[in-house]
């Protein structure tokens, strides 16, 4: 039986806090989150907006500083690294951004930009670096003569390429991808895609996937963290977070999915789980479970208790005291929960 691979990157207790200038409150922006991401693997980050989804990815970057926490790379923990040694760990470690056309200077040409990252670390001269661009353009399936190009003046899936290709130019080993399709038309999503798995196959990169499109998600990740308020609530392999979600928000998540395949179309009478009410401001969070003033399955434990993320099967954690105990089974992802019998709703 073959080993089990070692993280490329572990997440360990990841805790960011905004403050809120001129007062004692601060934004729970990300809050004890853990996680691992395997050598090749795209482990993928959904959740609503304002889940902290893109505050974790930049953290792991330290595009943002971590208010406490560690995040180890290749058994070196960043947070703890000057900003030297951090210069030099960018090579290993790059994103590609929301937004292409915020990424780039509207006023230097595409293959400037792609080089800069390679005269920076000064892996080449500027004649290699030049015969690198075309090589890099042709690996996103570019033209070589990009490179003379300005920002301005190519489509918005084109100038996403070549953000890819700025961002494996110095050889990463992990590349965090922050909603990098959800700027872009269908059919240019469609060919972004298409230029990422096969760059991850010739390369061997390890991905981290943030998006809130959960059919994307699906046909492109391995594993899922669910994230809600900051925390990660759900956290397992695809199949099992898709075919068999255990926590409560996850369940709501999937069922407001709108599948294209008729085959997969809920049901009449498949509701899914159903949330009520208002999300809690992160400025003001509860004390025990953040999901305890909509769920329709708290418990006075439930608002008394902060909820620790608990494996319920291997490689399967979830946030939720009651479906860890197994107060909470599901037959499926569109079924209704069946409840030990606890004396009703409290």
């Amino acid at each position: 039986m073959q080993a089990p691979s070692k993280p490329i990157l572990e997440v360990r207790n990841l805790v960011k806090h905004f403050p809120l200038r001129g007062t004692s409150h601060v934004v729970h922006a990300c809050e004890g989150v853990s996680l691992n991401v395997l050598p090749g693997e795209t482990l993928g980050i959904v959740g609503e907006s304002g889940s902290g989804k893109t505050t974790l990815g930049r953290c792991i970057l330290r595009l943002i500083e971590p208010t406490s926490g560690e995040i180890i790379f290749e058994d070196v923990d960043i947070t703890k690294l000057g900003r030297r040694q951090l210069r030099r760990l960018r090579s290993d470690i790059q994103i590609v951004f929301q937004e292409p056309l915020d990424s780039f200077n509207p006023q230097l040409n595409i293959g400037y930009q792609i080089a800069e990252p390679l005269l920076v670390h000064r892996y080449c001269n500027k004649a290699e670096a030049k015969r690198r661009v075309g090589e890099l353009l042709g690996l996103v399936g570019l033209p070589e003569d990009f490179e003379n190009a300005y920002p301005s003046g190519v489509s918005g899936g084109e100038l996403q390429r070549c953000s890819i290709a700025r961002a494996i130019a110095t050889n990463p080993k992990l590349i965090v991808l922050d909603e990098p399709t959800s700027a872009l038309p269908p059919g240019t999503e469609d060919e972004v895609i298409a230029v990422l798995r096969d760059l991850q196959e010739k390369l061997g990169l390890s991905y981290v996937f943030i998006s809130h499109d959960l059919l994307l998600v699906r046909s492109l990740c391995r594993r899922i963290a669910v994230m809600y308020l900051g925390q990660i609530v759900e956290l397992g392999e695809r199949d099992t977070i898709f075919g068999n979600p255990r926590h409560p928000y996850t369940r709501a998540l999937m069922a407001s999915v709108l599948f294209p395949d008729p085959t997969q179309r809920r049901q009449a009478g498949q509701r899914g789980e159903q949330l009520e009410g208002e999300i809690p401001s992160p400025i003001d969070l509860p004390d025990a479970c953040y999901l305890a003033g909509r769920c329709p399955h708290v418990r006075d434990r439930c608002r008394e208790e902060l909820q620790e993320l608990t494996e319920v099967e291997p490689g399967h954690w979830v946030r939720c005291w009651r479906s860890a105990e197994g107060e909470l089974t599901y037959h499926g992802p569109d079924s209704l929960p069946m409840e030990r019998d606890q004396g009703g709703p409290s």
